[in-house]
Parts: C-alpha cells; sequence; structure tokens
C-alpha cells in the first residue's frame, strides 16, 4: 500500500517544529491576534505534518507553526487537527510543492 494522508487529532506536545522552516521571526503582534482567534473558535485549518517514524507518535510540522505555537500557549491538549501525510512529505522533498 502506497503512502497516505488523513485527518487526525493530535496532542501539540507530539508535534516538533520543523529545523527546515525557513521562518524564523514570529511577529507577536500577529501571534496575540492569531491566539485570540484560536481561543476564540478553534483551529479551523488543519496542520500538515508527517510522523517522524513509522512506529512513533512524534509528528514534524510542514505547515501550521503559528497554529501550533499557539495552541501551545494556549494549553490545548490533544485537540489539534493534522493532515498526517507522506504524500506531501515526498512532494515538498522533490521540489513538486511548497
Amino acid at each position: 500500500m502506497g503512502p497516505s494522508s488523513q485527518l487526525e487529532s493530535v496532542d501539540p506536545g507530539l508535534i516538533r517544529p520543523n529545523p527546515l522552516n525557513p521562518r524564523k521571526y514570529f511577529n507577536e503582534e500577529r501571534l496575540d491576534l492569531l491566539r485570540t482567534s484560536v481561543q476564540e473558535v478553534g483551529i479551523l485549518v488543519p496542520l500538515i505534518v508527517y510522523k517522524t517514524a513509522p512506529d512513533t507518535d512524534l509528528y514534524v510540522l510542514m505547515d501550521g507553526e503559528r497554529r501550533w505555537r499557539c495552541s501551545i500557549d494556549l494549553g490545548l491538549p490533544g485537540v489539534l487537527p493534522v493532515l498526517n501525510t507522506e504524500v506531501l512529505r515526498m512532494a515538498v522533498m522533490f521540489g513538486l510543492a511548497t
């Protein structure tokens, strides 16, 4: 069976930031606005992640680090919607997606 994608709910503590993320600075004012939104309506757009290894519960972020940071700041355990995808990971790795 080939790579797949699936929507899951993951504890933010099991997600790690991507060390290859080109964004190194996160504007605090914008994070404050996003925190307020997440607190009021939750996270509406799933984060995109992939597992660090097949037999682990740890994930690496591909997209959504601001939402992830806000969820950590707000202490939202086990409620992050994520799209766990190997297909997208391979596409990014080969330069077919960004």
